[in-house]
């Protein structure tokens, strides 16, 4: 079974302001860049290997085949 994972907007938010910051921070768009695709990939090994994630109590109730972030 493939799950999926959904990022959720409090998420998406982080997302962006760590890039910003990195960008600030480094004065370079392409060092920020290469630490959100960094990021932004990591989830894809939970897609393949839900276990090796935190089981999330509060999320309990969820569709299984779903990886909140």
């Amino acid at each position: 079974m493939k799950y999926e994972v959904i990022w959720s907007e409090f998420s998406k938010k982080q997302i962006d302001e760590i890039f910003n910051y990195y960008k600030e921070v480094s004065k370079s768009y392409q060092v920020a860049l290469k630490i959100i695709t960094k990021i932004l990939l990591a989830p894809d090994k939970l897609i393949y290997n839900p276990k090796i994630g935190q089981r999330e109590l509060l999320l309990k109730n969820r569709i299984l085949n779903t990886i909140i972030l």
